[in-house]
């Protein structure tokens, strides 16, 4: 079904919204904000399906979730999500969620972007903004940015058994306490296939399946240890199976390498 947000609202959300047995929702946020205090958004699961729209300007979903609870705006199991506009931004506050500050992702769920933003995650372990494991994510359009964890993967934190695909957008300005300031690919069973978009700050290849450069990216960095590609793909402790493909890059790639 299609919901529209009529009004702007602020508030005490006394539950999560819940979102299971295969239903699918249309969240049309029309411009306006909706903000719940110190509670989770959306849980979504068996199946479920949620796309974000807006068809207005500056529509935002925003949450300072509950201290110990991952996913302040998102938590997805076995489920569908997608972001074609608007805002989804946590609030940074004194007790940081533990893993994914605005989307968790497990059990075979999919998240594509297609536009929109996401941004203002703080955990105090992995994926700042965005913790996926098991799950696979696709980016076409839109900005990741300013995710803050305590451990690792800033922006995004990327498990096992997952799959990783940007072909556009953006993804900067993450801060992580180990590695991955931006994104950090952390198992050998996930595959990876960069083939537009711009990453900035540090990319952490601890280890995968696969890692795929082509078309035309942007991986601006250059300064980490071990094997860097642009932005920073440190391929060091961790990486000795990995495979590397450069496979169809254009003239207007940029990929730095440094040692």
């Amino acid at each position: 079904f299609h919901y529209f947000l009529e009004t702007d609202y602020i508030g005490q959300q006394t539950e999560q919204i819940a979102l299971k047995n295969g239903v699918e929702l249309v969240l049309d946020l029309q411009g306006k904000t909706y903000e719940a205090v110190n509670t989770r958004i959306f849980h979504i699961s068996g199946g479920s399906a949620l796309t974000v729209m807006d068809s207005g300007e500056k529509g935002t979903m925003r949450s300072a979730g509950t201290g110990g609870k991952s996913g302040v705006i998102l938590f997805a199991t076995g489920a569908t999500v997608k972001l074609m506009d608007g805002t989804l931004e946590a609030v940074k506050n004194e007790t940081p969620v533990t893993t994914g500050g605005v989307l968790y992702l497990s059990s075979n769920s999919v998240f594509t972007m297609e536009g929109g933003t996401i941004t203002g995650g703080l955990t105090s372990g992995d994926g700042g903004n965005i913790y996926a494991d098991a799950s696979s994510i696709t980016i076409t359009e839109g900005v990741i940015e300013n995710g803050v964890s305590g451990n690792r993967g800033g922006n995004i934190l990327i498990g096992a058994n997952c799959d990783f695909t940007m072909s556009g957008g953006t993804v900067s300005g993450g801060q992580a306490a180990k590695q991955g300031g931006n994104i950090r690919l952390n198992y050998s069973s996930t595959d990876v296939t960069v083939s537009g978009g711009t990453i900035m700050g540090d990319m952490t290849v601890y280890s995968a399946k696969s890692f795929t450069l082509s078309g035309s990216p942007k991986i601006l960095m250059g300064n980490s240890a071990g094997l860097i590609l642009g932005d920073g793909i440190d391929a060091s402790a961790g990486n000795a199976n990995l495979k590397l493909t450069l496979d169809g890059l254009n003239p207007d790639a940029e990929i730095y390498i440094s040692a």
